[in-house]
């Protein structure tokens, strides 16, 4: 699962900086837990005395700083972790590069490179942060579904039913999405290539206004609709998502309200004390959701990376220990020379002189 893997890459970079994001995700999300059983606990008492206690209050505005402060301790140590591994890698791949043997350089495509090392990579940082937010909904889910135990057991179990179901089914259209995000990604290499060749090309292209022409009609334009159309897709997969989570986030309600009471004989105040419950877990369980769909895009822009690695591994030069020192001089002369290219092109020098400083 692309998930595990990204959570496998946070955890090795963070060392044991991980403990600590764990604790704390999981502390917040027990905290939010409070909150709810405090706020469902305020309820009751208002029901039955038409006032809360100041004890209440001091315990909501407890539970509130301390999952404020969890949370944000948390998100702060994740997302620092992926900029530094991401940086890390990055930085790797520049240094690989350069040391690239020079005619295996020259066949690589310029498009893959630059979105290699230029690419979305902030997509990783993001998923670090929902990282956070999923591993507190775990918790705050555990804390609403313990407290909805304790309304009705049918009910809790047919809430947790319903985002567990709504999960799976979440789960399977996500490959979808992430193979239209590496089509996306391979027809964006692509078309950057191709205006990349614009550029570098420009005085060939702008000489011969046939070849311009073909260029422009057959290449770029092409590339440009092929990149186009996968965008396309994946804005339209997207929106599927948004509507699909807005959706989600009703169900479990809508189960409680008009499923429950035809199973059980409930009363209101259990109902009413049932939607609470599912509302409090929509927050978690949107995060936790997208904890899935952002860390799975992530690893395969971080398994991107990893692969153009082993790539650059195999052209390395083979060079190391310290740079040879330039030997010094005044004067380069080449009394007669001729070089070769092909059998149409060749270059013959007579007394060919170079001072220093010269260029």
């Amino acid at each position: 699962m692309l998930t595990v893997r990204f959570y496998e890459f946070i955890k090795d970079h963070a060392g044991a900086r991980m403990r600590g994001i764990l604790s704390t995700s999981l502390a917040s999300g027990l905290f939010m837990g409070l909150t709810m059983a405090v706020i469902g606990g305020a309820i009751t008492e208002f029901s039955k005395s038409k006032s809360v206690s100041a004890r209440s209050c001091l315990l909501f505005v407890l539970c509130i700083a301390s999952y404020y402060w969890t949370l944000l301790h948390s998100t702060r140590v994740s997302t620092g972790v992926a900029f530094e591994a991401i940086d890390a890698l990055q930085l790797r791949l520049v240094d690989k590069l350069r040391h690239s043997r020079f005619r295996e350089f020259q066949q690589l495509d310029r498009g893959v490179v630059y979105a290699q090392l230029t690419g979305n990579t902030d997509i990783v940082v993001e998923a670090a942060r929902y990282l956070t937010t999923g591993l507190s909904g775990i918790a705050t889910l555990i804390g609403a579904f313990t407290y909805g135990l304790t309304v009705s057991v049918m009910g809790a179990c047919l809430i947790i039913g319903v985002l567990v179901g709504c999960g799976i089914f979440f789960e399977r259209w996500q490959h979808q999405a992430l193979d239209l995000f590496e089509e996306m990604g391979a027809s964006s290499a692509a078309f950057l290539s191709c205006v990349k060749d614009l550029v570098d090309g420009f005085t060939e292209l702008k000489i011969h206004r046939p070849k311009r022409d073909d260029f422009f009609a057959n290449h770029l334009l092409v590339l440009a609709a092929r990149n186009r159309r996968a965008r396309q897709l994946m804005e339209g997969l997207h929106a599927n998502g948004l509507a699909f989570v807005a959706t989600y986030a009703l169900l479990p309600m809508g189960t409680v309200v008009y499923i429950l009471p035809r199973l059980l004989d409930v009363s209101a105040q259990q109902v009413v004390s049932l939607v609470a419950v599912a509302f409090f877990c929509l927050g978690p369980a949107m995060s936790f959701v997208s904890f899935i769909s952002l860390s799975s895009r992530a690893w395969m822009t971080i398994a991107a990376l990893i692969e153009f690695e082993k790539q650059l591994d195999a052209l390395r030069d083979g060079e190391g220990g310290a740079a040879p020192t330039p030997p010094t001089f005044e004067r380069i002369e080449i009394p007669s020379g001729t070089f070769s290219y092909s059998e149409g092109f060749a270059l013959h020098l007579e007394h060919f002189a170079l001072r220093r400083g010269e260029l």
